[in-house]
């Protein structure tokens, strides 16, 4: 079964306490990681710039990842630096080029870095956003079953969140070692976390929303995803591979 991510791959430089370091990340890389443990076939559509082509496109192969990469003049790039709390996010390069046409498939995730985004049709048995670029953007996020945002993202009262439900029927947001609310049809739920000491997150976020989309199609069960995406979102940054680490996750209603 095919799982689309719409969203640039990424250049990361990566800066904690312990040092600093640059590797391939954004939703093609850490999304389709997830979708592959999960026995999906993940296809990444976004753009490329024509040095990293060549390589990017192969690390997406060796994960499992099909490549559907636009060549653009650039690759977006980012500087994440976890040294303070929340982490600050700085934007060094991204393409002009933007994501458009018609995507269809059982499982379509639009996932932008950016604003690369642009006139997309969604025809999908599940679909998913991610609110992550479109706040850096200012771009207006599309409507679809699932949303996904981060306290890295936005500040937010848990209280507030199920506004969102007059246009996703399910909004997640996370709150790294704080756990995560999700609100369903109005109603409030939260679920803890693993509770974990982790300096570097980059990529929990792709995964978080990966497992629990891909879990929602498979059940239609929004509890069992949330605690599914929470602990597979802690066994990939305690093992760094995306593999599920039990903890005790209880879902319980708050209204």
């Amino acid at each position: 079964m095919k799982a689309y991510i719409v969203g640039n791959p990424t250049v990361d430089y990566i800066v904690t306490r312990e040092g600093s370091s640059r590797r391939i990340g954004g939703p093609p890389y850490y999304m389709g990681l997830a979708f592959a443990a999960l026995g999906l076939s993940p296809v990444a559509m976004g753009v490329v710039g024509p040095d990293e082509r060549e390589f990017i496109e192969g690390e997406l192969r060796r994960i499992g990842v099909e490549p559907r990469l636009i060549e653009g003049d650039a690759t977006a790039a980012f500087e994440l630096d976890y040294r303070s709390r929340p982490r600050r996010s700085r934007p060094l390069r991204r393409p002009s080029a933007r994501i458009s046409g018609a995507v269809e498939g059982p499982l379509v995730a639009v996932n932008p870095v950016f604003d690369e985004v642009g006139d997309v049709e969604i025809y999908a048995d599940v679909s998913a956003v991610d609110l992550q670029g479109f706040i850096r953007s200012g771009r207006e996020a599309p409507a679809a079953d699932i949303l996904h945002f981060s306290e890295d993202d936005a500040a937010l009262d848990p209280r507030q969140l199920v506004k969102y439900n007059s246009k996703w029927r399910i909004a997640v947001y996370t709150l790294g070692g704080g756990g995560a609310y999700m609100a369903v049809d109005g109603r409030l739920y939260y679920a803890p976390s693993a509770d974990l000491e982790v300096d570097d997150t980059t990529g929990s976020g792709d995964v978080f929303l990966a497992v629990f989309s891909a879990r929602f199609l498979e059940t239609g069960d929004a509890e069992e995803a949330l605690c599914d995406a929470s602990s597979y979102t802690a066994g990939y940054l305690l093992y760094r591979r995306v593999d599920r680490y039990r903890y005790d996750c209880a879902v319980s209603r708050r209204y």
